[in-house]
């Protein structure tokens, strides 16, 4: 729901890509409000919250509208883009970002980090092309406090395995993942997740929230479940 009215935020695969917004605010007379072709082959998973919209546009990075409350005079109708950034893939020799999902972190602790984090999943290709013989892909996090600049600081990785969907317990500050072969993981991403020592960091200066001790759980990881959302 914007401004108390209901929309759908539409996917649609190559060779047109494009987001497709439609207004069900009259469930018998749906309409559509907006097309637009992006996404490098598509556009994959929206995230929308506070008049912003988040686009995971997969080998494009993630992509920030403004649809009515990022001051630039965006619409539903008429987004506006307001920043993108390509996240690192999970291997230098990945073919791209692949982001496939995005959470705009919005921690009910408050504080200055309140409102900093967006957790962007990516769904890597797993061995042989199929996630059933094993996945890969990383949890990376955005630093938004410019939504002009957004930039990655920190990424969650599990080896032999890759992230699909997840869902944030905002009240309590926990993230959990969906991760394929892997089972689920439950990871703290309450407070700065952007600062860690020496040891705690990758080559490229982001955090590695697995060296940062933020795993707090896995379950199902045993099994032979191919853990979906």
């Amino acid at each position: 729901r914007v401004d108390g009215k209901l929309y759908a935020f539409l996917s649609i695969d190559p060779p047109d890509a494009r987001l497709v917004i439609v207004d069900l605010s009259n469930p018998e007379d749906p309409r559509e409000v907006m097309v637009r072709m992006m996404g490098k082959p598509y556009v994959h998973d929206v995230f929308v919250r506070d008049g912003l919209l988040f686009t995971a546009l997969w080998n494009d990075g993630v992509t920030i509208w403004d649809v009515g409350g990022g001051g630039k005079g965006g619409t539903l109708a008429d987004p506006v883009q307001i920043g993108n950034v390509r996240t690192a893939p999970w291997t230098p020799s990945a073919s791209g970002s692949e982001a496939h999902n995005v959470w705009w972190f919005h921690d009910a602790a408050g504080g200055d980090n309140a409102k900093r984090f967006v957790f962007v999943g990516e769904e890597a290709p797993g061995t042989g092309g199929s996630v059933l013989n094993s996945s890969n892909g990383d949890i990376h996090v955005l630093d938004v406090s410019d939504m002009s600049a957004p930039r990655e600081v920190a990424f969650y990785h599990v080896d032999g395995a890759g992230t699909h969907n997840f869902s944030v317990d905002e009240e309590r500050g926990i993230l959990y993942a969906a991760y394929y072969n892997a089972g689920v993981r439950a990871l703290d991403v309450r407070g700065d997740l952007s600062t860690c020592s020496a040891d705690q960091k990758a080559a490229d200066g982001r955090c590695d929230l697995g060296k940062m001790g933020r795993e707090l759980a896995a379950g199902l990881s045993n099994a032979q479940t191919y853990i979906w959302g």
